[in-house]
C-alpha cells in the first residue's frame, strides 16, 4: 500500500517527486540505513533467521519500488519514511516471529525508538492504515529533557517548515 503526503501548493497539484527523494545517492543511503537498522532489531529481540531473511526481503521490495520511481517516497517533516504493509508482514512470517516484530518496533506510546548512530529510529504501527512504519528523527525525546526539547523542535516543528531533509544522510558531506 503506498501513501503518498508530498503535496505541492494548491495551485501547483501533487508534487510528484519529493525534494528529499531528488539525491539518489543520499535516499538509497537513507533507505539502506533504515533497512540495517530493522535487521539488527530483529535480529537482537530473537526473530528466527527465516524470520530475518523474510523481513529483508520485503524492506528490499519497498527499497527498489521507492529508488525506481521516487514519486512513491513518502517524506513527513522531512523525515523519509519507509513502510510495511501489516499484511505482508504477517503473511510473512510464523506467528512467534510477528508477536516478536510487532512488540520489537511498535506498541509503546508514539511508538519505539533505538538509537542508530548520530540519529534515532523511530518505528511504529500506524493502525488505522495498518503500516509499520520507520524513519530516522535526530532527537529521542523519551532519552532525557534536551531530547525531548530537540524532538519538538528539530524534528516535528523544523520538519514542518519549508520542504528540509532531516535524515543523516543530509547531515554529511
Amino acid at each position: 500500500m503506498r501513501i503518498n503526503n508530498n503535496w505541492g501548493t494548491p495551485a501547483d497539484g501533487p508534487d510528484p517527486i519529493p525534494r528529499c527523494a531528488r539525491d539518489a545517492k543520499k535516499l538509497l543511503k537513507t533507505l539502506d540505513d533504515i533497512e540495517s537498522n530493522i535487521l539488527e532489531v530483529t535480529r537482537m529481540d530473537g526473530i528466527s533467521d527465516k524470520g530475518v531473511a523474510a523481513i529483508k526481503s520485503l524492506v528490499n521490495d519497498e527499497i527498489s519500488d521507492m529508488t525506481n520511481n521516487p514519486a512513491f517516497v513518502d517524506v513527513i517533516g522531512g523525515h523519509i519514511n519507509l513502510t510495511l504493509a501489516v499484511i505482508a508482514v504477517q503473511s510473512s512470517l510464523s506467528t512467534n516471529d510477528f508477536d516478536k516484530f510487532q512488540s520489537a518496533l511498535s506498541g509503546a506510546a508514539f511508538g519505539q525508538r533505538r538509537e542508530a548512530g548520530a540519529a534515532t529510529m523511530h518505528s511504529d504501527l500506524w493502525k488505522s492504515q495498518q503500516l509499520f512504519d520507520f524513519h530516522f528523527d535526530l532527537f529521542n525525546p523519551k532519552k532525557d529533557v534536551v531530547g525531548l526539547v530537540g524532538h519538538l523542535f528539530g524534528d516535528v516543528i523544523g520538519g514542518h517548515i519549508g520542504t528540509p531533509c532531516l535524515d543523516p544522510a543530509w547531515r554529511s558531506p
